[in-house]
C-alpha cells in the first residue's frame, strides 16, 4: 500500500526514468492480476475474499442464483443413509434484502424511451461469502451489476432450484473483482481529455476512491465492452467541497489516444 500514498510521489519520477514505465502501469498490473483471479479461480480453487490496506481494497466475489434466491436440498436422514429409505426436505431462503435491488430504469442518449429491464441488480461489496474488513477507507462505494449480464437468469413463480448433499458445482457461478485505491491521483495522471469541462475556474481533480471492476458471467466468459445493460457504480466524494460551484463528473482512465488520461466518454 505504500507505493499507491502520496508518501511516493517524489519517487515515481526517478522510477519512471530507470524503469521507463509510467506509474499508472501499477494499475494496469493490478488489473491483470485481477482478470487472472476471476479467469482461475474454478481451477485453482481460490475462496471469496476481500483484503484491504491503508490505501487499496482487493476482492475477489462469487454469485449464483441458488445463492440470491434460494433453493431447495435433499438430505438423506439418519436412518436413509443406512436403509437408503427417506428422504428429508430442507429449504435454504438467504437474505439478500441488502444486496439484490429491483431494475433500475436507464434514459438512452439516442432514444426519448428508457431502457426497460426486467433483470435485478446484485451489489458488490455484498460479505455474504466473507467478513467486511474492520477498517476499510470507503464504505459507501459499490458497484451495481445487472443479473442478466452475469448469466444469472431471474426466478419465476413456480421454479424450483435443488441441490444435493454436495451442492452445485462452481461452473454455476459468477465471478467478479473489484479494487479501489484511495489516492488515485497518486500514481495516475491528473490529465483530463476535451469531454472533462472545468467551470467557474474550479481545477479539475479526483474526488473520490478509483474503482475498477473484472466480472467473468456463469459460463466463465469475461464481461467486456458492448454491454446489453449498464452497470452502474455508486462513488463516495471524499474530497472537502472546495466551492458551491463544483461539478462533480463521471469519468473513466482510457489509453485510447496512446496515453493515461480521464474521459467521460463511453
Amino acid at each position: 500500500g505504500e507505493l499507491l500514498s502520496t508518501r511516493a510521489l517524489p519517487f515515481w519520477p526517478r522510477v519512471e526514468q530507470l524503469t521507463g514505465r509510467p506509474p499508472h502501469d501499477l494499475h494496469t498490473l493490478f488489473t491483470l492480476y485481477m482478470t487472472t483471479l476471476t479467469a482461475d479461480m474454478r481451477d485453482t480453487y481460490t475462496p471469496p475474499f476481500e483484503t484491504a490496506s491503508d490505501n487499496m481494497v482487493l476482492g475477489l466475489d462469487t454469485v449464483s442464483a441458488e445463492s440470491l434466491f434460494g433453493y431447495e436440498i435433499m438430505r438423506p436422514s439418519a436412518a436413509a443413509q443406512t436403509a437408503q429409505r427417506d428422504f428429508k426436505e430442507t429449504v435454504v431462503l438467504p437474505d439478500t434484502s441488502s444486496i439484490l435491488l429491483p431494475p433500475i430504469q436507464v434514459a438512452s442518449l439516442i432514444s426519448r424511451h428508457a431502457n426497460s429491464s426486467s433483470s435485478p441488480m446484485v451489489v458488490f461489496p455484498k460479505y455474504n461469502n466473507y467478513l467486511k474488513a474492520k477498517v476499510k477507507f470507503d464504505e459507501f462505494s459499490r458497484i451495481l451489476i445487472p443479473l442478466e449480464l452475469l448469466g444469472i437468469k431471474n426466478v419465476v413463480q413456480g421454479e424450483v432450484s435443488t441441490k444435493g448433499p454436495r451442492g452445485n458445482p462452481a461452473s454455476n457461478s459468477a465471478t467478479v473483482s473489484y479494487a479501489m485505491y484511495r489516492e488515485g491521483n497518486t500514481f495516475m495522471a491528473n490529465k483530463f481529455d476535451h469531454t472533462v469541462t472545468s467551470r467557474w475556474g474550479v481545477a479539475v481533480q479526483l474526488g473520490s476512491s478509483v474503482l475498477t471492476v473484472v466480472a467473468t458471467n456463469k459460463d466463465g466468459a469475461v464481461i467486456s465492452s458492448g454491454l446489453k445493460l449498464p452497470v452502474r457504480l455508486q462513488l463516495w466524494l471524499n474530497q472537502a467541497v472546495k466551492s458551491p460551484r463544483n461539478n462533480p463528473q463521471c469519468v473513466r482512465w482510457t489509453h485510447v489516444r496512446g496515453f493515461g488520461e480521464w474521459t467521460r466518454a463511453g
